[in-house]
């Protein structure tokens, strides 16, 4: 007679070996389709806006020729992966500098418990559609903020995760945001586009190239010492 016990504890033991590895593919799946979701909600609430062509008519009535006003567009599953590795709580402040049509502020606002998400936006037009989107959408609207704004001037005191797209912006300016976020609070994390934060109140925690709707740039993730 077969002895079936052997056979029993090595399928036991194969299935205990088996099981995070399962978990983790299931926890894998599950996210993808989570931000998936969010990502198409995203497209169809902005399928009627081209922001490309608002920022450049937004710069052409103001005279600007300024390149630090070029629009680029973080990719938004790029971006919630982001987040989501940094495992935001309920009390947790998110700040996009830049925040163009308000895209990635709607987005973290729809996939996580944030307290507060600010966008803040200096082109008039751009910050139009932002408002515009958030009032299409059926959300805590004291929760998430849109401010016309440049961002030298706003107060990022109680930012726990601060966006910024530095891709266009110019050394000078880059100097002088830096300077501006070291007004960041301890343990604040900054994803930055691009550029990199050469300033000692600055940790570098990880960089990795990934895609964007221009393509592929380096995403540095920052912790203010």
């Amino acid at each position: 007679m077969l002895d079936i016990y052997p056979i029993l504890i090595l399928l036991s033991a194969v299935f205990v070996f088996l099981s995070p590895i399962m978990l983790k593919r299931i926890r894998a799946k599950l996210k993808y389709i989570r931000l998936n979701r969010i990502n198409k909600q995203i497209s169809q609430l902005y399928k009627d806006v081209n922001p490309y062509q608002s920022s450049i008519q937004a710069r052409k009535n103001l005279g600007m020729e300024d390149k630090n006003f070029v629009y680029g567009e973080v990719n938004i599953i790029t971006f919630l992966e982001i987040l989501n590795d940094l495992s935001p709580a309920p009390d947790t402040v998110f700040y996009d500098l830049g925040s163009g049509c308000g895209k990635q502020v709607i987005a973290a606002s729809l996939a996580f418990p944030f307290k507060k998400v600010v966008g803040v936006e200096l082109l008039s037009e751009l910050h139009e559609i932002s408002l515009k989107k958030l009032s299409q959408l059926n959300l805590n609207e004291q929760k998430i903020s849109f401010i016309k704004q440049n961002y030298f001037e706003t107060d990022i005191s109680d930012a726990d995760i601060i966006l910024i797209n530095a891709t266009c912006i110019d050394e000078n300016n880059w100097q002088k945001l830096t300077e501006k976020l070291v007004e960041a609070k301890a343990k604040c994390k900054l994803c930055v586009i691009t550029k990199r934060i050469k300033h000692e109140a600055f940790k570098l925690l990880s960089q990795n190239m990934e895609l964007m709707s221009w393509g592929y740039a380096t995403v540095r993730l920052y912790e203010r010492r």
